[in-house]
């Protein structure tokens, strides 16, 4: 799934762009970027009828280790 959407959360509506997506039925795993340039993580599972979503802004530090860590 990719592409570009919009989410509400605290701070407001951010535009949210999907850039990388991963389906493993029934787990998904989505990386977004939002408009002001923040990664967010996302991991969601869908079973037995329930949906889990976890999410995790990624700071510099995050983003720099999972460079490393995938190279």
């Amino acid at each position: 799934m990719t592409g570009s959407f919009k989410v509400s959360f605290q701070g407001g509506i951010s535009k949210m762009e999907t850039i990388f997506s991963s389906e493993h039925p029934p787990k998904t795993m989505e990386i977004e970027r939002t408009d002001d340039g923040q990664l967010r993580l996302v991991v969601s599972l869908s079973k037995l009828g329930q949906n889990t979503i976890l999410e995790y802004f990624l700071d510099d530090d995050d983003v720099d280790a999972l460079k490393k860590a995938l190279a």
